[in-house]
């Protein structure tokens, strides 16, 4: 990784890179990691308060694909794509992190990606000084809900699609739920 945080262009002596395209395989990555790749904006259903024992429903809406096409100085065509091919949701609450097929991420009743909660969210003070404080998570006011975007690449000269990579971007959402 670079001090961006970005991956690393691939290594031109690796066999996977055909022979006498690194600096294609170095350009498609360039042209890959200038896109404006958006992160994710989910919403959840119910809204800023969830119901333990009843599912959440996580939504975001996948971002179009994007496509940049151009000459190269060598006469051949370059075409870079990316889309999205993966969101991957982890709850917040140690449940294993899942991936799900972007196209699932819709409202209720339709959406797949849905998630119990077992027990609610409150401030500390409440914890502390409320009867029923002992019925909340132990040390969270709310759930950190990460969801992340895999943006996946691939490039091609005219001939057959060559996969590039990924990167992904994320959203957190902190949610409540109470009883």
């Amino acid at each position: 990784m670079d001090p961006l945080g970005l991956p690393e262009c691939p290594d031109p002596s690796s066999p996977t890179v055909p022979a006498g395209t690194s600096w294609v395989v170095t350009r498609a990555w360039e042209v890959f990691r200038s896109f404006p790749l958006a992160p994710p904006h989910p919403s959840l259903q119910p809204g800023r308060h969830g119901i333990t024992g009843l599912p959440s429903y996580l939504a975001a809406p996948r971002p179009d694909p994007l496509t940049h096409r151009e000459v190269l100085p060598d006469g051949r065509a370059l075409v870079v794509e990316a889309q999205v091919t993966v969101a991957v949701v982890d709850w917040g609450d140690g449940s294993p992190v899942l991936a799900y097929d972007p196209a699932t991420l819709r409202p209720y009743p339709a959406g797949r990606a849905r998630h119990t909660y077992t027990l609610k969210t409150c401030p500390a003070d409440y914890r502390t000084s409320h009867p029923s404080g002992g019925n909340c998570h132990p040390r969270l006011e709310a759930y950190p809900i990460k969801v992340t975007f895999r943006w996946t690449a691939r490039y091609r000269l005219g001939g057959a699609w060559i996969d590039l990579g990924h990167l992904d971007r994320e959203a957190l959402v902190p949610m409540t739920w109470t009883r």
